[in-house]
C-alpha cells in the first residue's frame, strides 16, 4: 500500500447518483475523489470512492508589525465585519504571535500564517510563507 501523506484522513464510502436524461453526472469540485469501482444498474450509477480530506487548519494573511523576538513575529490581521445594527462594514484588527523558524520575516512583509499546536504561552500560529516582501 502506498504511503499516505501526514495530516490527511481517508474515507471510503459508496455514493449513488441517479442518472439524468443525458446520462451525465455533475462533478463534485469541493473534495478530491479517487474512484475505486463503477457499478451501473437500473439507471443508477454507484461509485465506491476514497475521499481524501485535509485537516482544516485556519490560515490568514497579515502584515508583520514586530520582529524583535527571536524566532517570533507579531502579525496584524485585518478583516471586514458587517455591523449588526448599522449594516456598515467595520474594519477589525487582531494581532497574532507567529513562529518564524529561520527569522526571515521583516517588518512590513505580508505573510501567510497557519494555525498550529501551542508553541508557547501566546504562540499558536506559524509563518507558512512570505506572500510579499516589504520595500
Amino acid at each position: 500500500m502506498p504511503q499516505r501523506p501526514k495530516g490527511y484522513i481517508y474515507y471510503s464510502f459508496l455514493v449513488s447518483w441517479r442518472l439524468g436524461g443525458n446520462g451525465k453526472i455533475s462533478e463534485n469540485k469541493s473534495a478530491n475523489f479517487i474512484t475505486k469501482k463503477l457499478i451501473i444498474s437500473r439507471n443508477r450509477l454507484k461509485i465506491l470512492v476514497t475521499m481524501e480530506k485535509r485537516f482544516l487548519r485556519r490560515q490568514m494573511v497579515g502584515t508583520v508589525v514586530s520582529e524583535k523576538m527571536d524566532k517570533t513575529v507579531i502579525v496584524l490581521v485585518e478583516r471586514l465585519v458587517k455591523h449588526k445594527l448599522y449594516q456598515k462594514y467595520v474594519r477589525k484588527r487582531s494581532k497574532f504571535a507567529a513562529h518564524d523558524e529561520n527569522n526571515v520575516s521583516r517588518v512590513g512583509d505580508k505573510v501567510l500564517i497557519s494555525q498550529s499546536r501551542p508553541l508557547s504561552k501566546t504562540k499558536r500560529w506559524r509563518v507558512s510563507k512570505i506572500v510579499e516582501k516589504a520595500v
